[in-house]
C-alpha cells in the first residue's frame, strides 16, 4: 500500500494534522496486485489488453491500450492509472497533465478520482490556487463522491496556508452545517486568525456540543479555556445534544459522563428518555451497577419505554450475578408491559444465565416459558432447540423426535439449527419405532442438505430403510410433518434492489478493481454496504477483493452476508463467481494425482484443504502448522522420511503447494491405515490421533453419526462435518478435470 506523505509538505505541522484525516482514506488508495475483473465488466474490446497492462504495472502497455482503443472505458482507465503512477513516481507535471484529460470522466465513472489526484499533483508543484480550484470543482461536480468531503477540506487547508481565511470559511460552510468536526475546527481557526474571536468561540463550542465524537473535539476544552471561554452548557438542551451525539456514536463511557453532568446541572432534565439512555450507556459500557441505578428510576406510561428499561435492568442484574434482581425486573415487566416482546428477551437472558452456569434444568424452565408465551420472539428458536435436544440427550426419542420435527416446522426460517434438527428428528423417529415418518424426513433432507454431512448420512439410512421394505409416511394427514418437509426445502436467497447511488458505487468499485486500486474499490463498496448490508453484488465484489489479497476466509465471511445459507444452495442458484468464493479449487491435477495414487478420494482431500486453509498456500497457524494442508514441520518431516519425499525440508518448503499436497495426502493415507474409516481420519487430522483412539473407546460407537455428534471438542466435531460437506460440494460443483459443471451458471441475474 502506498500513500502520499509529501502531499502536504508545503503545510505546517499544525495543518498537516488537520488535513491528515482528509487524506487518510484517499491517499493510500492503490494496492497494486493483479487486477480483479468481474465477469460482468469483462465485455469491452480492450479488456484483455488492459488486464495484461495492469498486471504488468507497465506504463507503455497502458499507453498501448489508450492508442489502440481510444474513446473506450479501457482507455480512460488506462489514462487514470498512468496519471496515478506518475503521481506515485513524483513526476507531478506529467501526472497533472494526464489527469486533466476530460475523457476520464466522460468514458469512466472515476472522474472524481482523476480530479482528486490532479489536485494532489498541483499541490506538489506549488500551484496551490489551481489545486484548490480542482478540489472545489470535484466537491461541487461530484457531491456524492466519497472524496467530496476530503476535497473540500484539502481546498480549505491550502487556502489556510495561503492566509486566505475567508476562503477557508466559504470552503467548509456546507460541512459546518453538517457538524463536521474537521470543518468546524478549520472555521474556528480561520475566524481566530481574522480577529473574530467571539465567532471562533461560538464555533468551538458548537464543535464541543454538536460534534463531540470527532477527534478534533478532544482538545476543545483546553483551547476554550485559553481563550477565556468555557464548555459550560448554555442550557440543558445543549448538554443533552452532546450526550445524545456520544450515545449515537457508540462512545458510551463518554456518554455516561455527559448524561451525569446533564442530570447534575439540570435535575429537571431527568426525563424518561434521558434516564433510559443513561442506563443503556452504562450497560453498554459494562458499568452494570450504575446502569441499575438509572434504569430503576425510569418512569413512563409507554409500554415500550418501560419494556426496554426493565429488560436492561434485568440484564444488568444478571451481569452482577443478582438473579433475584433479574426476577424482580421480570415480574415488574409482566405487570407494566404484559404484551411486550422484552418479556421473551429477558426470559431468554435468564435461561442463558443458567445455561452458562451448567444448570440445564433451570435454563429449561425459562426457555419453556419463552416458547410457550412468546413463540415468535427472536430467540424462541434457540430455546426450543435446547429443550428438544435435551430430550434427545436423555434418550427420550419419542419426545425429541416430536419436538425436533416441530422445530423444523415452526422455525424453518431460522436455518442455523434446521439441518441438524431435521436429521435428528428423522433418526429419533426411527429409534422410537416410527420408521415411515423417519424415511419421509430423511428424503426431505436431500434437496437442501444432500451436499453435506447430514445428507451423506440421510442417504445411507434411506437405503437401509428402503431395503427393509419401509414405505414413507404420507404428509397429507399430518400437518406438522407436512410443514416440516416443506420447511426443509426453503433457502434464503438475496434480491438486490440497489438505488442509484449504491449502483454507482458498485460501478466505480468494479472499474477501480480493473486497475488494481483495491483499497479505493473497497471504500466504495463499504459505503454501499452501509446502506445495503446484504446486497449480493456488493458483498461479492468485497469478497473478490479479499480473495485477491489472499484473505480467503474473509472473502467467505463477506459473501455469507448475502448468502447465509450458501451450504444449502443448489448449484444453479448461484453463479460461478459466487461459488468460486465459497468453494475455490486450486492445484486440482496435483490433488487428483496424489489422492488416486494413495487410494484416497480426491474430493475428500479437497474438503480437508478447504477446511484447513480455503486453499491459501501461504497459511500459517498459531500452532505453526504450515501451508495448504496445515502440516506441523515435525509431522511433515516425519512423513517425508517415511515416504522418501524431499530432503531435509526447510520451513519454506512447506509453502510449496505441490510438496504440501504430497506430504498431506501421505499423512492422510497413514491415518486411514490406522483408523480404517475417513470420519476417524478427519477427526485425527484436526484433533490428533491420540484423542481419536480414546474417543473410539469412550464414545457411543453404534452409528458413525452418533460418534461424531458426541465428539467433545466442538472444533473437531464441526471439522469432520465440514470436510464431508466440502467434499460433497466439490463433487457436485466441479467435474473430474476441476472445471465447473455445466449446471453451474456463468452469470446469474437476480
Amino acid at each position: 500500500m502506498k500513500s502520499f506523505p509529501k502531499t502536504l509538505d508545503f503545510l505546517s505541522e499544525k495543518y498537516r494534522l488537520v488535513l491528515l484525516i482528509a487524506l487518510i482514506s484517499v491517499g493510500s488508495m492503490a494496492l497494486f496486485y493483479n487486477p480483479v475483473e468481474p465477469v460482468a465488466t469483462a465485455q469491452g474490446r480492450g479488456s484483455g489488453l488492459l488486464r495484461s497492462a495492469v498486471a504488468a504495472n507497465s506504463e507503455s502497455e497502458l499507453q498501448k491500450v489508450e492508442s489502440t482503443y481510444p474513446g473506450t472505458d479501457e482507455a480512460a482507465l488506462a489514462r487514470l492509472m498512468r496519471g496515478f503512477m506518475r503521481l506515485q513516481a513524483k513526476d507531478y507535471q506529467s501526472a497533472a497533465s494526464l489527469l486533466a484529460d476530460p475523457n476520464i470522466a466522460r468514458q469512466s465513472a472515476l472522474g472524481d478520482y482523476a480530479g482528486y489526484y490532479r489536485g494532489q499533483a498541483l499541490q506538489e508543484l506549488g500551484r496551490n490556487e489551481e489545486a484548490e480550484k480542482e478540489y472545489r470543482r470535484l466537491s461541487q461536480s461530484f457531491p456524492d463522491s466519497l472524496m467530496a468531503r476530503q476535497a473540500a477540506l484539502q481546498a480549505a487547508g491550502s487556502a489556510m496556508m495561503r492566509g486566505s481565511y475567508q476562503t477557508v470559511i466559504d470552503d467548509v460552510a456546507d460541512l459546518v452545517e453538517k457538524n463536521d468536526g474537521t470543518a468546524l475546527k478549520l472555521r474556528a481557526d480561520s475566524l481566530e486568525k481574522l480577529g473574530r474571536t467571539n465567532e471562533a468561540i461560538i464555533t468551538l463550542r458548537k464543535l464541543y456540543f454538536d460534534a463531540p465524537q470527532s477527534p478534533e473535539a478532544d482538545k476543545v476544552a483546553a483551547r476554550l479555556t485559553a481563550m477565556g471561554a468555557t464548555t459550560a452548557p448554555a442550557d440543558s438542551a445543549q448538554m443533552k445534544r452532546r450526550a445524545d451525539n456520544l450515545f449515537q456514536a457508540g462512545l458510551y463511557a463518554l456518554a455516561v459522563q455527559s448524561y451525569d453532568q446533564l442530570l447534575a446541572q439540570y435535575p429537571s432534565a431527568a426525563t424518561e428518555d434521558v434516564m433510559l439512555r443513561s442506563g443503556l450507556s452504562s450497560y453498554r459500557a459494562n458499568a452494570f451497577r450504575q446502569a441499575t441505578g438509572y434504569l430503576s428510576r425510569v418512569r413512563s406510561k409507554s409500554p415500550q419505554v418501560m419494556g426496554d428499561a426493565l429488560y436492561y435492568l434485568g440484564m444488568s442484574d444478571l451481569s452482577l450475578s443478582d438473579e433475584s434482581g433479574a426476577l424482580g425486573a421480570l415480574t415488574e415487566l409482566r405487570r407494566v408491559a404484559a404484551s411486550s416482546n422484552r418479556i421473551g428477551d429477558l426470559l431468554y437472558g435468564i435461561g442463558r444465565y443458567h445455561e452458562k452456569r451448567d444448570r440445564p434444568d433451570q435454563a429449561a424452565t425459562y426457555y419453556s416459558q419463552l416458547i410457550r408465551q412468546f413463540p415468535q420472539s427472536d430467540n424462541a428458536d434457540e430455546a426450543h432447540y435446547f429443550i428438544a435436544w435435551r430430550a434427545h440427550q436423555a434418550g427420550d426419542f419419542a419426545t425429541s423426535s416430536r419436538m425436533l420435527t416441530e422445530h423444523v416446522a415452526n422455525y424453518n426460517g431460522v436455518t442455523e439449527n434446521r439441518g441438524k434438527a431435521g436429521f435428528w428428528a428423522a433418526l429419533d423417529s426411527e429409534k422410537s419405532g416410527d420408521k415411515a415418518r423417519a424415511l419421509t424426513l430423511y428424503r426431505a433432507m436431500l434437496m437442501r442438505y444432500g451436499a453435506g454431512w447430514y445428507g451423506v448420512n440421510a442417504e445411507r439410512r434411506i437405503s437401509k430403510l428402503v431395503n427393509d421394505g419401509i414405505q414413507p409416511k404420507s404428509i397429507q394427514a399430518d400437518l406438522i410433518l407436512r410443514r416440516a418437509v416443506e420447511g426443509l426445502q426453503t433457502v434464503n436467497l438475496p434480491q438486490d434492489n440497489l438505488k442509484d447511488r449504491e449502483r454507482q458505487r458498485v460501478a466505480k468499485a468494479e472499474q477501480l478493481m480493473r486497475i488494481a486500486m483495491l483499497q479505493s474499490a473497497m471504500n466504495e463498496l463499504d459505503a454501499a454496504r452501509n446502506v445495503l448490508p446484504n446486497a449480493a453484488i456488493v458483498n461479492l465484489r468485497i469478497a473478490q477483493i479479499f480473495r485477491q489479497s489472499g484473505e480467503n476466509v474473509a472473502a467467505i465471511n463477506a459473501l455469507k452476508r448475502a448468502y447465509p445459507d450458501y451450504g444449502q444452495t443448489l448449484p444453479e442458484e448461484m453463479s460461478r463467481e459466487e461459488w468460486d468464493v465459497f468453494y475455490p479449487l486450486k492445484w486440482w491435477p496435483t490433488i487428483r494425482e496424489e489422492s488416486s495414487g494413495k487410494g484416497l478420494d480426491p474430493y475428500l482431500v479437497a474438503g480437508i484443504i478447504r477446511q484447513e486453509t480455503v486453499f491459501n498456500a501461504q497459511a500459517r497457524s498459531r500452532a505453526n502448522a504450515l501451508g495448504l494442508m496445515q502440516l506441523l514441520p515435525s509431522t511433515g518431516r516425519a512423513v517425508a522420511r517415511k515416504n522418501n519425499i524431499g530432503q531435509q525440508l526447510s520451513t519454506s518448503d512447506f509453502f510449496n503447494p505441490v510438496l504440501n499436497i504430497q506430504l498431506g495426502t501421505s499423512y492422510v493415507k497413514e491415518l486411514l491405515g490406522q483408523f480404517g474409516r475417513f470420519e476417524y481420519v478427519a477427526a485425527a487430522y484436526n484433533g490428533g490421533p491420540t484423542r481419536v483412539r480414546r474417543w473410539i473407546n469412550e464414545l457411543p460407537g453404534g452409528e458413525i453419526e452418533e460418534w461424531v455428534e458426541n465428539i467433545p471438542l466442538s472444533e473437531t466435531r464441526l471439522y469432520v462435518q465440514g470436510v464431508y460437506r466440502n467434499a460433497r460440494q466439490y463433487q457436485r460443483l466441479y467435474d473430474e478435470q476441476g472445471r465447473f459443471r455445466s449446471l453451474v451458471p456463468a452469470t446469474l441475474t437476480r
